[in-house]
């Protein structure tokens, strides 16, 4: 196994039991970061599309709430990461979201 000095992982995007392509990508996105770095601490930060949630496991950290600007601000300053990765979809964060990725509106390209 590799040895690495970035201690810290967040993923953000969809996580499982949503149900959705990205979600599946990103746990199992997080499970082969776990396995391939044992010492860092990989966590999620899924993206909601329900008020009410999912219930996630113990790897999430946070929660976005999809249509909620202010909700992505709260999600970044919890945490010291070093390394944050997005699985992007226009689907998911083209709205308010979108902004925070891009710092003003939203452009296809």
């Amino acid at each position: 196994m590799q040895k690495s000095t970035i201690r810290k992982i967040a993923v953000i995007g969809t996580y499982m039991p949503r149900q959705c392509g990205i979600a599946t990508f990103t746990t199992d996105f997080c499970e082969a970061l776990g396995a391939q770095f044992p010492q860092a601490d990989i966590f999620a930060i899924p993206v909601n599309d329900c008020d009410e949630g999912y219930a996630y496991p113990s790897q999430v950290g946070f929660e976005i709430a999809e249509r909620d600007i202010e909700s992505y601000r709260q999600a970044a300053w919890p945490y010291q990461v070093l390394l944050a990765l997005a699985n992007f979809n226009w689907a998911i964060f083209e709205g308010l979201g979108g902004r925070v990725f891009w710092g003003g509106e939203c452009r296809k390209g």
